[in-house]
């Protein structure tokens, strides 16, 4: 399994809209826990990027947690240097 979407920012200097796709977020996975119930799977993505408009620096981290196996039960992120993030995660599944 793994985490895949999209992601959207403004710069909060410029302005400026940043987007990114699937081919871009490259979550992986921090920590797995097990207890009676399954697994629980931390996955993380840092960015890290000078904007393109201003060449401000723009850090965001992506934490998303899966949990029953499948299912996205929670995400957090923190950021410097962007503003108004909208995001779109899945649990993605191998293709077989």
């Amino acid at each position: 399994m793994a985490i895949a979407g999209s992601v959207s920012f403004v710069c909060d200097h410029c302005g400026k809209q940043h987007a990114l796709g699937a081919s871009e977020l490259e979550f992986q996975v921090a920590a797995v826990t097990e207890d009676k119930m399954g697994e629980h799977i931390h996955y993380v993505f840092e960015y890290e990027a000078d904007c393109d408009g201003c060449g401000k620096r723009i850090d965001i981290e992506f934490e998303v947690w899966e949990y029953p196996l499948g299912t996205i039960n929670h995400k957090d992120f923190t950021m410097s240097g962007a503003k108004d993030i909208q995001e779109r995660f899945v649990v993605a599944h191998p293709q077989t």
